[in-house]
């Protein structure tokens, strides 16, 4: 028999912790630590102190527990008058009765009865504290988002009154354990369904085709002939056989159809991209709604923030890699540059680092899981995270003096061993889906991303520079010309020799391998969080299964088959019939003639309002042009 003491605080000396862009504050720990941790601390450390809260059971500013525990509506105000209520009950069930194994301080006992007013505690749990307390618990995880309780919760010794010490044992095990194991992380398949992650990896394998289709008609084929024809044949005659190639397999109806699927696919994604980051940002940044209609706790807020922030940040660089391509084949359009940009800055403001306070979730989380049996207030369901640092290291074995120890939130279970740490030792509390795994690389590393953006930027303002760097009497010819003259010779040289060419091709070729090696990266994620999806497997084996495919999801899916099916089309009918059809009377349309001087670039045409501008002499090398181009002249009415 244990001689139950009781220790007097003024309330939770918890300290505000920021996890991952999630603020907690003060009082949701408080809140998760009565919801789940009470009743496991006081049924298992009968030794030590028992804490009641001073600020708790405040009815008409005194302090009363009789009446605070009394109804729901008074008994879930605070967490302090919820810990207190829990508290109290359960000393009355380990101290009173024929059979009860421990008793209470007596020299303890006046003070506790004149400080909290609980009345006589033989009759304390006619108040049905506990059994109100486990229905609260049994609503709030009927609701169907959160999977399911625990079947043990059910059993009729958890519902109704009396309440041994045998029977607050199992409740405790059961809400410090079994409570939160099955608890859904909250995933909103608006932002991460089946269907979009579907979408986004058939934009991946989409892009790669036809990158490699464009690349190959534009490039690889003289290249390859090149390198394969200098030993038999020298260099001028291998040349000209591998021009010659080039020229026949960038004439044909696949070369010209994989370049216009190229730029409908880099629109089409671009689009597909800014929609969703578009819209991910209003409703984050909805006050009045906290984010989304579907979170319904901390955990779904801090899941989707991090799966949204890695399907925008993996999403960018298929689209990169295509204006990678196009802008290396001289095709600097300004306006899918635009789209490019627009994504990038949409993706910046998606991954800033700013925090949220659990505060602002809070009002939300309250109205979305409003449970009647809990007064009102948010059931314990909502609390069930992986955020909390205090009970990242430890089972439920703890007592009072870690639940309320200092305000730091690493302090708690100063005596638990480093053998004992962690999910992987079996730490009950964790939930087997850990939102810190989904997209591990791509919701934290942005920086390929900048780098690539800045590249293309830049090499978009080389060109517009070029273009008026090279046209007769502008003021920018004069000043180049005059810079060149007054460089050192030895500058000179190297801007015009082969090393300078040599390190701007190796410098593409690198800003292309990222964007793929990134690419590749974001497929992997993508495919493992869809498992996540299908399996309801993420590491151990998962109970919960969330493989739902809605109409919005199917939809998703086919995005991308109108792009598809315009190039095939294109490698049926042709381009130049299929742009006649549709365009044929108003402008005349025809391939240009093998001798008709080169332009510029469709961007640098549209954005500078003067004449014809030449390209540079190491564009006419870099394409020859190896495509046939169209020229659009109006016809006369």
């Amino acid at each position: 028999m244990v001689s139950i003491r009781f220790r007097y605080l003024d309330k939770f000396s918890y300290q505000d912790d920021i996890f991952e862009q999630l603020l907690i504050t003060a009082e949701w720990q408080a809140w998760e630590t009565v919801w789940l941790f009470r009743l496991p601390s006081i049924a298992t450390n009968p030794s030590v102190p028992v804490v009641l809260f001073e600020s708790g059971c405040n009815i008409h500013n005194s302090t009363n527990c009789r009446k605070a525990c009394s109804t729901k509506r008074t008994m879930f105000k605070s967490p302090e008058t919820l810990w207190n209520c829990l508290s109290i009950a359960a000393v009355a069930a380990m101290t009173e009765g024929e059979n009860a194994p421990h008793r209470i301080n007596e020299t303890e006992s006046v003070t506790f009865m004149e400080t909290f007013n609980p009345g006589p505690l033989n009759r304390f749990h006619k108040l049905g504290v506990l059994a109100r307390y486990s229905r609260c618990a049994l609503q709030s995880c009927s609701d169907p988002r959160f999977q399911g309780c625990p079947s043990e919760l059910w059993e009729d010794k958890f519902q109704y009154v009396p309440f041994n010490l045998t029977s607050i044992e199992d409740l405790g095990r059961v809400m410090g354990e079994e409570y939160c194991a099955k608890a859904d992380p909250g995933i909103d398949f608006d932002i991460a369904g089946p269907g979009i992650l579907v979408a986004y990896l058939m934009q991946f394998l989409i892009v790669l085709v036809f990158a490699v289709a464009y690349k190959t008609t534009k490039t690889w084929i003289r290249n390859f002939s090149l390198a394969f024809l200098l030993p038999f044949k020298g260099p001028t005659k291998a040349v000209k056989t591998a021009i010659r190639w080039q020229n026949f397999v960038a004439k044909s109806k696949f070369s010209i159809a994989a370049g216009a699927a190229l730029v409908d696919l880099q629109e089409a994604q671009a689009i597909f991209l800014a929609v969703v980051s578009t819209a991910a940002i209003i409703a984050f940044s909805s006050s009045s709604s906290a984010g989304l209609a579907n979170i319904s706790s901390s955990l779904s807020w801090l899941a989707n923030n991090i799966i949204l922030r890695g399907v925008v940040s993996a999403g960018m660089y298929p689209l990169l890699f295509i204006q990678l391509i196009l802008h290396k084949t001289h095709n600097r359009w300004w306006y899918t540059l635009f789209l490019v940009i627009l994504n990038w800055v949409l993706m910046l403001i998606i991954t800033q680092p700013d925090v949220v306070g659990v505060e602002s979730l809070e009002k939300h989380v309250k109205k979305t899981n409003d449970v009647n049996r809990c007064g009102g207030n948010a059931g314990p369901r909502a609390y069930c995270q992986t955020l909390n640092l205090r009970f990242r290291n430890i089972s439920v074995g703890l007592s009072d003096d870690s639940l309320v120890s200092s305000g730091s939130l690493s302090s708690l279970g100063s005596n638990i061993t480093s053998d004992v740490l962690g999910s992987k030792n079996g730490n009950p509390y964790l939930l087997k889906q850990n939102v810190e795994s989904y997209f591990r690389f791509h919701s934290r590393v942005q920086a390929p991303i900048h780098t690539i953006m800045i590249f293309l930027i830049l090499d978009w303002m080389n060109s517009v520079l070029k273009a008026q760097w090279f046209e007769p009497d502008t003021w920018l010819y004069g000043r180049v010309n005059v810079l060149i003259q007054r460089s050192p010779t030895r500058l000179q040289r190297f801007l015009e020799g082969r090393y300078f060419w040599l390190l701007t091709e190796a410098l593409w070729i690198s800003m292309e391998v990222l964007s793929v090696a990134m690419g590749i990266i974001g497929v992997k994620e993508f495919q493992d969080f869809l498992s996540v999806l299908q399996d309801g497997k993420e590491g151990d084996k998962s109970d919960i299964h969330i493989s739902n495919w809605s109409f919005g999801q199917l939809v998703a899916a086919c995005v991308w088959f109108p792009t598809i099916l315009k190039f095939l089309c294109l490698n049926v009918g042709g381009i130049l019939p299929s742009l006649r059809k549709r365009v044929g009377d108003m402008i005349e349309i025809t391939y240009r003639i093998e001798n008709e001087r080169l332009i510029s670039d469709v961007a640098l045409e549209s954005l500078i309002p003067s004449e014809s501008i030449e390209r540079n002499h190491t564009d006419d090398v870099e394409t020859n042009r190896l495509t046939p181009r169209r020229s659009w002249e109006r016809i006369d009415t």
